[in-house]
């Protein structure tokens, strides 16, 4: 759904974002991996703080 490549946009590092969506027939149980201890669906009216520019990245598909 989109590319996203600001200078800045990561304090670590050139950083691109090439963000998808995708459409679920069903509600899914997230499950977390190796690089996360948890994962769960958020309302998108209720989203916690995200890092960088996460949340204009969330906006943009809502958008969509």
């Amino acid at each position: 759904m989109g590319a996203f490549d600001a200078a800045g946009r990561d304090p670590r590092g050139r950083y691109v974002s090439v963000a998808y969506t995708a459409t679920l027939p069903a509600l899914v149980e997230p499950t977390a991996g190796d690089d996360a201890t948890a994962a769960r669906w958020w309302p998108l009216a209720a989203l916690p703080d995200l890092a960088f520019d996460h949340a204009e990245i969330v906006a943009a598909a809502a958008n969509h």
